[in-house]
């Protein structure tokens, strides 16, 4: 496993660059194939889990609590190898079923964190995403609501999720000036695929582009890319079933069809998969660049893992983006 550092209130925090995602853990995965998906992960050299207080929410049955993290808490227990993890998890999501209602205020964010901690069967976290951005609160009150809980030591390291990276540096500035704890870590939709909000129906996520990207060069702030490979896009356009993913085929576009078509030629190029492919063009990026990959198999995750293997020039980069130049 390759790894990148994190800064922490009390020094770095060591990131897996394949950290495993639990978006559905114990709800459409049930716990028992959740637990092998986290064992094959852990066999692997995998360090890092992504989890958020809302992972795990049943769609169709909206009484009942979101689960991925109490399943994820239940296994480290069960593996007694808590310090062994770095463990993610995010709080702040706007009220399900109405993303117009935000949650960034103290009592959200205190009630997301602590019940979050009661789940994960923990007394800290390595790094707590804010997992939406409200940008009618100003970055004051909101590293001033967050900085108690990095002094207690319930939070190692502070991240934005879906935040612009506009809002990271004006929240980092007011931090660095009032002896406050900054955002060292983003988590953002990226992925070879090119998306926007619109083409996920949700105007609260933040999708990497020139803006962004640029941003990211100039902070060398680390990147944790979800969707990092497109629902599955380029693997099932490789194998020719994208009619049987609907949820690939929002990636669907001209453009992204090209991208496709350069991915065919890599993989033939390296003798390696679509994910191989995808995933290095992450990890080899030149920001600091962390994917979060969302397996439903053990042979996913295997497969995932071999792209540790690729290192992808800037010239491979570029043509997957650009084509021939």
């Amino acid at each position: 496993m390759k790894f990148l550092d994190v800064m922490g209130s009390s020094g770095p925090v060591k990131a897996s660059v394949l950290i495993l995602g639990t978006d559905y853990f114990g709800a459409s995965i049930p716990e028992k194939h959740a637990t092998a998906l986290l064992n094959q992960y852990w066999e692997c050299g995998g360090t890092t889990i992504d989890t958020a207080r809302i992972y795990g929410h049943w769609k169709d049955k909206p009484d009942l609590p979101p689960c991925s993290e109490a399943v994820l808490g239940r296994w480290m227990q069960r593996q007694n190898n808590r310090n062994e993890i770095t463990l993610i998890t995010k709080g702040g999501h706007p009220q399900l079923g109405d993303m117009s209602k935000r949650r960034i205020s103290k009592t959200c964010i205190d009630q997301d964190l602590f019940t979050s901690l009661d789940s994960l069967r923990t007394d800290y976290v390595d790094i707590f995403f804010l997992h939406r951005d409200d940008p009618a609160v100003p970055v004051a009150e909101i590293m001033d609501i967050l900085d108690p809980h990095i002094r207690s030591g319930r939070i190692r390291a502070l991240g934005a999720s879906n935040w612009n990276i506009s809002r990271i540096q004006e929240a980092n500035l007011y931090a660095i000036k009032n002896n406050r704890t900054p955002f060292t870590v983003s988590e953002i939709n990226w992925s070879l695929a090119q998306t926007t909000p619109e083409m996920w129906g949700d105007p609260t996520l933040v999708t990497m582009d020139e803006t962004e990207y640029q941003g990211y060069l100039d902070t060398k702030i680390p990147v944790f890319s979800f969707s990092s490979q497109a629902r599955g896009y380029f693997s099932k356009g490789f194998s020719n079933t994208l009619d049987r993913a609907p949820r690939a085929l929002r990636f669907d576009s001209p453009k992204n069809r090209q991208r496709l078509n350069r991915l065919v030629q890599l993989c033939n190029r390296y003798h390696c998969s679509p994910s191989s492919i995808a995933l290095s063009y992450l990890t080899s990026a030149p920001i600091p660049t962390a994917a979060v990959i969302g397996c439903s198999t053990v042979t996913q995750i295997t497969d995932c893992m071999e792209s540790l293997n690729i290192q992808l020039s800037p010239a491979d980069r570029l043509y997957l983006e650009q084509g021939a130049i």
